[in-house]
């Protein structure tokens, strides 16, 4: 499960270090989104009493990460230098880079609460589908990455 969140974080701020000019608005919007979706999983978290809500939470999360992988595709694909500038993150993107780390380490502790329900057959399911997903998304960064070494 950190893997995810670290894998997620990743990619989250690798976006975060391209030069901030109007033409990376949708970066910007992108980046929104995610916390957005990070913040609407961690109010799931802390309401969940028990197994079900638990893995309500999980498969909330898992399904707004699969409707926005075609927009990591495609933000992928239009910053592939994003690795490059992770050094040096333009200054434009502060709030968005700032909110992302702190969201990231909330989810950390989200999940941790959400571990108490893992003996739950409905919450292991939604988990699995999570790990499933997780799975499926560090396949694909790695396929893009080596054709990235191919152009």
């Amino acid at each position: 499960m950190k893997k995810l969140v670290l894998i997620v974080a990743v990619l989250l701020v690798a976006m975060t270090v391209l030069k901030a000019v109007p033409e990376y608005e949708d970066l910007k919007i992108f980046m929104d989104k995610q916390i957005k979706m990070f913040e609407v999983f961690g109010k799931k978290c802390e309401a969940a009493t028990d197994g079900k809500s638990a893995a309500e939470a999980l498969t909330g999360f898992t399904n707004d990460l699969k409707i926005m992988i075609p927009e990591i595709k495609a933000i992928s694909a239009k910053y592939k230098n994003m690795e490059d500038m992770k050094v040096n993150p333009p200054a434009e993107l502060a709030p968005q880079i700032k909110k992302i780390e702190e969201v990231s380490l909330k989810m950390q502790s989200d999940m941790g609460k959400l571990m108490q329900y893992a003996s739950d057959p409905v919450f292991l399911k939604a988990l699995q589908e999570l790990q499933t997903l997780s799975l499926q998304m560090s396949k694909l960064e790695e396929a893009e990455k080596e054709a990235g070494k191919t152009e």
